[in-house]
């Protein structure tokens, strides 16, 4: 299966810059769906009875107050071996209502599904297949369980772990639900600690409850959201308006767009060294050696003791070298 577009990857230029150094160094914004493939599992007793949307319910299962499993995998994938774990006949499972998304055989020719396979495994972050996202009863996910989690004696032993999680995220939002202000803050921050990987697909109104009660800073939980809000407008702002520059051969017009974020924008010491690590890339890809040495050396003065910054060296000394791409007054190698 092909990667996914990237966040923050650089991919839409075609030069000879070490693209390989900045995708390292930037990997705390990298995503990717790759390496899926179906581990061998035990085959169990059980059957599933597949849903045909997450919006598929019936007024018994709505009683019961069970959640949702959805199931991410490659075609023909045989999920028998996951129902006598997840569904049990007393129906005291994690969830009863099942669907499956996969990856078909023929993206091209199944674009429509492949996308909807995309679209949630972009969503819940989904990297290695099969997966299993377990939802609330509100249809909130509160666990994700990948590839060797769902292998032999691995499923009961993840399938407590998301039980305990679930039970903490309940146990935090019934004492959320008995305070007010800054505990309830705190109390809420504790709910959703136990469910990160989901803040903004299913409880961005929490987390925004949060910063709104935590106004003054005095419970300490607030800029924690605050970082997670602006990290997601800056990945937006770079696909919806940097990249789409970079497409038509937009570089100076790019690189201005970055500068106005740098200078207007409040960004942690990683983004700031990312966005200038960036605007070396395209004066790189525009032929000027200088300027993008320049770039990376204001990006290491950042913090020159961060991860980043190693290999932000590293990537110096390989632009020095290295030959630029074929545009008119491009500089030469740079000598020691």
């Amino acid at each position: 299966m092909p990667m996914q577009k990237n966040r923050f990857s650089m991919r839409h230029t075609d030069s000879a810059f070490p693209w390989n150094l900045y995708i390292f160094v930037f990997s705390f914004l990298i995503y990717g769906v790759s390496g899926f493939a179906d581990p061998e599992i035990e085959p169990r007793h059980g059957s599933i009875d597949w849903l045909a949307s997450m919006g598929d319910d019936s007024d018994r299962l709505r009683a019961l107050g069970k959640g949702t499993i959805l199931l991410l995998c490659n075609e023909g994938y045989d999920a028998a071996s996951l129902a006598g774990v997840f569904v049990d006949e007393d129906e005291s499972s994690v969830g009863s209502r099942w669907v499956r998304l996969e990856w078909p055989d023929e993206p091209r020719a199944r674009a429509g599904d492949a996308q909807r396979f995309l679209e949630q495994a972009d969503r819940y972050e989904v990297r290695r297949l099969p997966a299993v996202l377990l939802f609330d009863a509100s249809g909130r996910a509160y666990a994700r369980i990948e590839s060797e989690g769902l292998v032999g004696d691995q499923v009961s032993e993840s399938i407590r772990r998301a039980g305990a999680t679930l039970a903490d995220r309940d146990r935090a939002l019934r004492e959320a639900d008995a305070s007010m202000g800054l505990q309830r803050a705190q109390a809420l921050d504790r709910a959703l600690a136990c469910v990160e990987s989901f803040v903004l697909t299913d409880y961005e109104s929490l987390a925004r409850e949060i910063i709104t009660l935590d106004e003054s800073g005095e419970a300490g939980v607030a800029h924690k959201y605050e970082a997670i809000f602006a990290e997601r407008d800056l990945d937006e702002f770079i696909q919806g308006t940097v990249y789409p520059l970079i497409d038509q051969g937009g570089y100076a017009e790019a690189r201005m767009a970055l500068q106005g974020v740098l200078g207007d924008w409040p960004l942690s010491t990683d983004q700031r060294q990312l966005l200038l690590g960036f605007q070396a890339q395209l004066h790189y890809s525009e032929g000027d050696r200088e300027l993008a040495l320049a770039a990376i050396d204001r990006a290491i003065a950042v913090d020159p003791n961060s991860d980043a910054s190693a290999k932000l060296f590293t990537a110096k000394e390989q632009i020095r070298m290295m030959p630029l791409p074929d545009v008119p007054g491009a500089s030469a190698p740079v000598s020691h």
